[in-house]
């Protein structure tokens, strides 16, 4: 967008040597990596917008020329965006003097216009977040963008919230770093569903501003290829870079059939059809939630290899699934349908 908007030149900050940025973005972009960059590297985020600037040459025929300066620290820290807009939005929306001091004019000058407009964002409503992630259910969570399950999980252990430090300990618990962290406050706060962004990503994908490696239909594909290896006997670690080193012919299932544990008493509560919701409950063990009244929770029973399938999907942060109760010769049954669409039909 930003190429399509005019934009020739792009400065960032960085500690490592132009030269390193360019020779990884360079790596990565010919393999089609951008998503998948190592958290050791340092600036890896700086690399990234390197990979996609080359990669976008492809689709445009330009690229942007890129401006590296060193990090600029104060008081031994380094100074970095997210402290720039809180110190800014701590103070009214006022420019502090020691902020100020470390922008450009010109950023001052946008950043007061647009203060002036009323078109900079203010606070969180952290009252909609903590009311969610104090009372909405496992499953409920589940739905939402940009959470897995081991996030669910620690929201759901750490309850009560009553500070927004309390809500990011328990990102920070499940492995969240504050980017992904913040994309979770944000989808929590605005209730953003895993298919708006499945749909948001089809969307860029069909434009030409998704690298392959991050399409949906990829992330799924590597979900099955990942689960076929691992019942290899290979590690699911070894198996992604096998994945990302070349191209497979990968087939995945977009329905998975699971089988339920149910007391005779809840039986006579399940109808055929009913919608079913799922989640991983607090010892790792993928479950199904049914609501008819009372709220009926059971393990699922998986071959081991869709059980992997499945728990990958769940944790990919955007791919939506739906489940419904299904009737059997041999019982009740649970149909999941993977990345599911508008519905378009009955199912079998």
């Amino acid at each position: 967008m930003m190429i399509e908007d005019g934009v020739v030149d792009y400065v960032d900050a960085a500690n490592v040597s132009t030269d390193l940025i360019i020779r990884k973005a360079r790596e990565f972009a010919s393999r089609g990596i951008f998503s998948g960059i190592p958290r050791e590297l340092p600036n890896r985020n700086v690399i990234r917008w390197f990979a996609v600037n080359e990669f976008l040459y492809g689709k445009y025929g330009r690229k942007m020329r890129f401006h590296i300066i060193p990090e600029l620290t104060v008081d031994g820290s380094k100074i970095s965006g997210r402290e720039i807009r809180q110190r800014i939005i701590e103070n009214n929306l006022q420019i502090p003097p020691d902020v100020a001091r470390v922008l450009p004019d010109t950023t001052i000058s946008i950043l007061e216009r647009e203060i002036e407009r009323g078109t900079v964002p203010g606070r969180r409503n952290l009252e909609i977040i903590k009311e969610r992630m104090n009372n909405l259910s496992q499953a409920d969570l589940m739905e939402i963008a940009y959470l897995n399950a081991d996030a669910v999980n620690s929201i759901v252990k750490n309850r009560r919230f009553y500070r927004e430090n309390q809500i990011w300990a328990a990102f920070r618990k499940a492995g969240y770093g504050p980017v992904l962290t913040r994309l979770a406050m944000s989808s929590i706060e605005m209730n953003v569903r895993r298919s708006e962004v499945r749909d948001l990503i089809e969307h860029y994908t069909e434009r030409g501003w998704i690298p392959p490696d991050q399409s949906v239909i990829n992330v799924i594909r590597r979900a099955w290829f990942v689960s076929e290896r691992v019942a290899e006997g290979i590690s699911s670690k070894r198996a992604n870079e096998m994945f990302q080193s070349g191209k497979h012919r990968v087939n995945p299932p977009s329905k998975v059939e699971a089988g339920l544990n149910l007391r005779r008493d809840e039986v006579k509560l399940v109808r055929d059809g009913m919608d079913a919701k799922i989640y991983v409950d607090r010892r790792g063990v993928l479950s199904c939630q049914i609501r008819n009244g009372a709220k009926i929770k059971s393990p699922m029973h998986l071959p081991a290899q869709m059980a992997t399938y499945l728990r990958l999907i769940i944790d990919s942060h955007i791919i939506p699934f739906s489940a419904k109760v299904k009737r059997r010769r041999d019982g009740f049954r649970v149909l999941i349908t993977i990345n599911n669409q508008r519905k378009t039909g009955s199912e079998p």
